[in-house]
């Protein structure tokens, strides 16, 4: 009979980080997983509208050729710009991983993958889809809100003094 070795505090707790990282990275990918699955159905149903809290709040299809808010820009520009911003994106994220920052890494992750969603719809239809239509605002998607959700981590953390910054 074989019995276990209980483990150390220092490998508990490389354990619980391991595991924390995968919880961050699952939830991350199935929004973005998400996002892309409502993207299609709006796309099999072009214009159908969804009223989910009444005028408020309703689900169509709409598509952005142009940037954040349909502004327009140059493709070859934007495709230089973004692909930039990715990489800094990137290498920042492995940075804050050998921090062990879980609220960076959180954050990051939640901006890539949601400009990776709306990329991915630049490649395949020339247009970011989005689905989620406020009664006073822009239509807009779950990749969108991912990245500002990311975006407004990253603000708030940034105010934050580093010791107080809990880090793992």
């Amino acid at each position: 009979m074989f019995l276990a070795k209980k483990p150390s505090p220092a490998e508990n707790k490389s354990i619980m980080n391991q595991l924390k990282y995968l919880l961050i990275n699952l939830a991350a990918i199935s929004l973005f997983i998400i996002d892309i699955f409502l993207k299609r159905i709006f796309l099999a149903l072009p214009g159908r509208e969804y009223f989910v809290l009444g005028d408020f709040l309703k689900l169509k299809l709409a598509t952005n050729s142009g940037i954040a808010f349909g502004l327009p820009i140059d493709q070859r520009l934007f495709l230089f710009l973004y692909v930039l911003i990715f990489l800094i994106l990137a290498y920042w994220l492995v940075k804050e991983y050998r921090k062990k920052n879980l609220i960076m890494i959180s954050a990051l992750t939640l901006v890539i993958l949601g400009a990776l969603s709306n990329l991915l719809d630049r490649f395949f239809f020339g247009a970011v889809i989005d689905y989620l239509d406020l009664k006073y605002y822009s239509v807009f998607n779950l990749a969108d809100v991912m990245i500002t959700f990311g975006v407004i981590m990253i603000i708030v953390s940034g105010f934050k003094k580093p010791n107080r910054l809990k880090q793992y």
